[in-house]
């Protein structure tokens, strides 16, 4: 083999391996779990969907009813219905344990925008030289991520730590 096959295997192996050992660790926390199914369903909506749950169960996610869709939190039995001002279509995508709140919404001009949500404030999560964004997780230290469309019209992802905007983008 001369040097370019050579390393052309080494990466298709290196690739398997890692799948591997990826799918092995996503089915080893599986075995012997016990699941319990609890049905989600947001009072009088025609459908509810669940995005994201934390460590207390508190659950986020979003119901519909006769005219567009609105994000929910349902804490301790109790549904709480999550629409920023201005809203026309919500979805709460994500919960941490310090019970802040992420995800997005379309505005009246149907710009898609990502939101951040806590103790009952709303925050318009801006990106900058964006045309649409989504604030799809935030962990326990309040690093929210996303993803966002430049003006360009190519789709990032991003990472809010401490408020500090960084975009990702794979090599």
């Amino acid at each position: 083999m001369n040097g370019s096959t050579t390393t052309v295997a080494r990466t298709a192996t290196a690739q398997i391996v890692y799948v591997a050992l990826f799918g092995l660790a996503l089915g080893l926390p599986l075995q012997g779990a016990d699941f319990k199914f609890t049905q989600v369903d947001y009072p009088n909506a025609l459908a509810t969907e669940v995005l994201g749950i934390d460590d207390q169960g508190s659950i986020v996610g979003a119901f519909a009813d006769n005219f567009t869709a609105h994000g929910f939190v349902l804490r301790k039995g109790k549904f709480q219905s999550i629409d920023p001002q201005g809203s026309t279509l919500t979805f709460a995508r994500s919960i941490n344990d310090r019970d802040e709140i992420v995800g997005f919404y379309f505005d009246a001009n149907s710009t898609q925008r990502g939101f951040y949500y806590y103790k009952g404030q709303y925050r318009t999560i801006v990106v900058p030289n964006s045309t649409e964004n989504d604030a799809t997780g935030i962990n326990d230290l309040g690093v929210i991520s996303g993803e966002y469309v430049d003006l360009n019209g190519i789709e990032h992802g991003y990472v809010l730590p401490g408020g500090i905007f960084r975009s990702i983008d794979v090599p």
